[in-house]
């Protein structure tokens, strides 16, 4: 496999804890480390015209 999923990182690794600014082996090492907890952020805009209310007119939980 390219490249090899268990060589060795040759740099240290940054402390970020934002996934976009790690690289993939900071991922894998931070997995291996037993961080199994990832937020994905996700957003949506929609067009509300003067009819609607100002606030909390579309929330959503999950």
């Amino acid at each position: 496999m390219t490249p090899d999923p268990n060589m060795a990182r040759p740099i240290d690794a940054s402390p970020s804890l934002f996934i976009e600014e790690l690289t993939w082996l900071e991922v894998r090492d931070a997995l291996r480390a037993g961080k199994t907890t990832a937020i994905v952020a996700t957003g949506g805009v929609e067009q509300n015209g003067p009819y609607l209310l100002p606030a909390n007119t579309t929330t959503c939980c999950a």
